[in-house]
């Protein structure tokens, strides 16, 4: 079942690249969900994604037009929709490159398939010793230095 489920979120997480993509809205998958297409197991609640500064409402709507997705809130910052039973959260924040450093992003691959997504030590310097994904994350800057 496990398997299934990764499938299902890999999947999930590929589709929306390719969405974004396709409509030119720069993204990548943020939080604990960089983690998880890294391969990491854990129980996913939802996918993150942050996308460009001053793009949430397009990416909202080029989204919303897709009938599998229900969109469930939405703000100036942020959305979240529901697409096949699973919860994506889509948020953005002003910063000078519009999405982040370039630093602080890379393309991973999801199924052989590039994706963007941010850094395992953004994500890492970015949670206290008490988080619940810390150590996850701790392991996988560890894996990302080696290679």
């Amino acid at each position: 079942m496990k398997n299934d489920t990764r499938k299902a979120w890999e999947q999930l997480a590929l589709w929306i690249a390719d969405v974004f993509e396709t409509n030119q809205i720069l993204y990548h998958f943020d939080e604990s969900s960089c983690l998880y297409l890294r391969g990491y197991e854990f129980d996913m609640d939802d996918l993150d994604i942050t996308v460009m500064w001053g793009r949430i409402d397009d990416a909202h709507d080029t989204l919303a037009k897709e009938p599998r997705v229900a969109i469930l809130a939405h703000s100036d910052l942020e959305f979240k929709a529901r697409i096949e039973n699973r919860i994506i959260h889509v948020m953005t924040y002003e910063s000078d490159s519009g999405i982040g450093e370039d630093s602080d992003r890379e393309q991973i691959l999801v199924q052989g398939h590039p994706v963007w997504c941010k850094t395992a030590d953004f994500y890492f310097k970015g949670i206290t010793p008490s988080h619940p994904m810390y150590e996850l994350a701790k392991q996988a800057v560890l894996v990302a230095k080696k290679t």
